[in-house]
């Protein structure tokens, strides 16, 4: 499932060793609704969005969510109601004594928009991106040194960067550390 841009999207997050799936069963038909979760590897999350269940269109149409391990017989499959996915920031998946368990992470509404969660995905992207740039191994190892204490404290340090030596600012150049 993509996250979709404006609408509320809820994460679905593995917290077990095996690999999860989340279905979406839409009744009467019993049929598999796009919104399904092919599979939740261990420890990873994707992402549901309420509005992919029809509910809203259909309002004679039951759905059913349900959770479930690879191999797993219909009778223990995890029922998740709706309303979870709807009011919560997160569903967290556990799998403990061969049943599937599911616990709500609360959260801030905002978060949970589409487009604040791809603002988040891109940000991440990016800054991961700069900081494995050539240019920037050295500005990252002062960097780490800074955090260490053991460039000078006048913040007059010597360093090579881009295209020569210049002079390292920590209020002005210092980016985040990682």
């Amino acid at each position: 499932m993509v996250i979709r841009p404006c609408s509320r999207n809820t994460m679905i997050k593995n917290k077990s060793d095996l690999t999860m799936r989340v279905d979406v069963i839409v009744h009467p038909g019993n049929f598999l609704s796009k919104a399904s979760v092919p599979e939740i590897p261990a420890g990873e999350h994707r992402y549901i969005c309420y509005a992919d269940f029809g509910i809203e269109t259909n309002v004679n149409r039951n759905v059913e969510v349900l959770a479930y391990c690879d191999g797993a017989k219909e009778k223990d499959k995890k029922p998740i109601p709706t309303s979870e996915i709807r009011d919560n920031q997160g569903i967290e998946l556990t799998y403990m004594n061969g049943k599937v368990d599911y616990h709500r992470v609360k959260g801030n509404m905002i978060e949970m928009n589409g487009v604040i969660i791809l603002m988040k995905h891109a940000a991440r992207k990016i800054r991961s991106i700069l900081w494995k740039m050539e240019d920037h191994k050295e500005l990252r190892s002062a960097v780490l040194e800074n955090n260490r204490g053991l460039l000078q404290p006048d913040g007059k340090n010597k360093i090579a960067h881009g295209d020569g030596l210049g002079t390292l600012e920590p209020s002005t150049r210092a980016g985040p550390v990682g």
